[in-house]
């Protein structure tokens, strides 16, 4: 009896924990599907190095964020910076999943988990680096095209 009262315990627990985590599973519409598409998109061409590609969805009124820089930054010198560091970088890989996303008319929020490596070309040889962490983009949908209008990324690097 007290095996029975266990495994009866066990399984109800498993049961319960199974049921959270499939309560927080989402079902995407085609409009989720749509942005993390764009999201996708952007790291795809930084990982091919078209920086102009990767800049094709992203508003011009941008400001993005990471815990690195003081303020936000501008489309322009984003890209700007995004021109001179990708010449130097070498074997590009990342893995994004999604958390969380919501679309509210023609506004969507996208949480996601990211891990990047890549080799950075110094005087010194390639440095190699890893880094990893929580992302939030924040996208307008204009003339029926999702344009990152803002993000902010909370990261570190990994060991």
């Amino acid at each position: 009896m007290k095996h029975k009262v266990m495994f009866t315990g066990m399984f109800l627990m498993i049961f319960s924990v199974s049921g959270v985590f499939s309560l927080q599973a989402q079902e995407w519409t085609i409009e989720q599907k749509e942005v993390w598409q764009e999201v996708e998109n952007m790291f795809s061409n930084w990982k091919a190095g078209d920086v102009d590609a990767m800049f094709s969805n992203v508003h011009q009124d941008y400001l993005g964020w990471n815990e690195e820089a003081p303020l936000p930054m501008s489309k322009d010198k984003w890209q700007n910076s995004m021109k001179k560091y990708i010449t130097r970088l070498t074997n590009l890989d990342f893995n994004i999943e999604p958390a969380r996303i919501i679309v509210k008319g023609n506004v969507a929020v996208v949480h996601f988990y990211y891990e990047m490596s890549w080799g950075l070309d110094t005087r010194e040889g390639v440095k190699d680096f890893s880094y990893k962490g929580k992302w939030s983009e924040f996208y307008i949908k204009e003339n029926g095209k999702w344009m990152l209008l803002g993000d902010m990324t909370l990261g570190k690097f990994a060991e």
